[in-house]
């Protein structure tokens, strides 16, 4: 059985697109973290020492990791599962060249659910190089395959 590079194209969209919009937050969330330890530096460099009134200095900050923390579970983690659920549902429709990254996006994930739900340690997760970083070839290859199913479609 043969499906059409309209049919593949659909589900590398859809997985596409998934990438793009957590890509987007963990871009905007590297932003905010970058500007907010400069903020923080600013605020230990203006304040006198000893630090007395730490925590009204620092609240707003502990209030910025929260609301990540709180948008990694509630939004960025579902994406997340939405796009594993499409490779895994999809699988025997996906490239060759695309199967390989299966596991490094399950095991991205599921490290990321044994962290969130307090099964895995912080310290254990700092020794298991969980970065996004690692799925980069996955994105990649992705968005190869896709530009190169855009420029078939083009043909027909």
């Amino acid at each position: 059985m043969r499906f059409s590079t309209k049919t593949t194209a659909r589900i590398l969209l859809a997985d596409l697109g998934l990438y793009k919009t957590y890509s987007g937050a963990r871009v905007l969330r590297a932003d905010i973290s970058n500007a907010s330890s400069v903020g923080r530096q600013k605020v230990c460099d203006r304040s006198p020492k000893p630090f007395l009134n730490h925590d009204e200095e620092f609240k707003p900050y502990k209030a910025l990791i929260e609301y990540d923390n709180e948008k990694l579970s509630s939004e960025v983690m579902p994406l997340y599962d939405k796009s594993l659920e499409i490779f895994t549902s999809k699988f025997w429709l996906s490239e060759d060249s695309t199967r390989p990254h299966y596991e490094e996006l399950y095991r991205f994930i599921e490290i990321w659910r044994r962290y969130l739900d307090g099964s895995l340690p912080m310290d254990a997760l700092s020794e298991l190089d969980h970065s996004e970083e690692r799925l980069k070839p996955f994105y990649n290859e992705i968005e190869k395959n896709m530009i190169e199913l855009n420029n078939n479609l083009k043909c027909l």
